[in-house]
């Protein structure tokens, strides 16, 4: 997860794997997804 949010920030978006992201997602509780957005946020 770590990597998606480096690659994000970096606007490496053609090195994302979506369909893992997404399965990530949708598998993740609410809190990490919290934790997802913040990291992604700050």
């Amino acid at each position: 997860m770590r990597t998606t949010i480096n690659q994000i920030r970096a606007g490496q978006f053609s090195l994302i794997d979506l369909d893992n992201l997404l399965a990530e997602l949708e598998n993740m509780g609410r809190s990490q997804r919290l934790y997802f957005y913040l990291l992604l946020n700050f």
